[in-house]
């Protein structure tokens, strides 16, 4: 599992069970909208706003424990880069669609 389980169960603790699959539903289609506006932005080479999806992108990672995921998103906002890594949006892609699957798991379906 690429969620960190420590983060899940904080998350746990601070939400009623029955609201949580709802939260990881939200999180999971956050994540995937996001994703794809990276996606969209790296593809027609608009870098500022590819970097403004990324930074939401890694924050709502951080939120849900998707910390590889979160890092990926965080490699794309270094301080005077050119461009967005060419190869940002495919690995952003990959690991956000294996994390998508694991929130929609947890939530049930």
């Amino acid at each position: 599992m690429s969620l960190d389980l420590a983060v899940l169960d904080s998350l746990k603790q601070s939400i009623p069970a029955a609201d949580l699959p709802a939260i990881y539903r939200a999180f999971a289609a956050d994540l995937a909208r996001l994703s794809a506006e990276f996606s969209a932005h790296t593809a027609a080479g608009r870098d500022e706003a590819a970097r403004c999806a990324a930074h939401a992108l890694a924050g709502t990672a951080a939120g849900v424990g998707a910390k590889a995921l979160e890092a990926l998103a965080r490699r794309t906002l270094q301080p005077g880069a050119p461009s967005v890594p060419a190869d940002a949006a495919a690995a952003i892609a990959a690991e956000t669609e294996s994390v998508v699957a694991q929130l929609n798991a947890l939530a049930g379906g």
